[in-house]
């Protein structure tokens, strides 16, 4: 299995499937959910969506506070659509989407601020 872990692709964009259970309130994700895993689908930049991986508290603080941007799936992972891509237990049972993930998505709590032009004040 491919995990994303960054982007390897000349392209700016790359195909990857997201496995996790669609997040219905955001206002709902926890502490816990960082643990777990969120994804998150963000701005569309035009050679793909801004799709990251919810990593600090301040980073999800920032979904929840902005949430009429953002979709979420918790207890996710991403895996790259490229090549021979298995699926393993900890997947069954959840949301499968296909997306093509912009290599400019966020990755940080200032690439948020910047992407959505969040000032520092909120």
């Amino acid at each position: 299995m491919k995990t994303r872990s960054g982007f390897v692709s000349n392209s700016s964009s790359s195909s990857f499937v997201i496995f996790g259970n669609y997040v219905e309130n955001i206002a709902q994700l926890s502490q816990k959910d960082i643990k777990d895993g969120i994804v998150v689908i963000g701005r569309d930049f035009g050679e793909g969506d801004d799709v990251f991986k919810v990593t600090t508290k301040a980073m999800m603080d920032f979904v929840i506070e902005h949430k009429d941007y953002f979709t979420a799936y918790r207890n996710a992972d991403m895996v790259c659509g490229e090549g021979d891509t298995k699926c393993d237990q900890s997947m069954v049972g959840k949301t499968m989407y296909v997306i093509e993930v912009s290599m400019h998505s966020s990755t940080s709590l200032k690439d948020l601020k910047e992407t959505y032009q969040v000032d520092e004040e909120g």
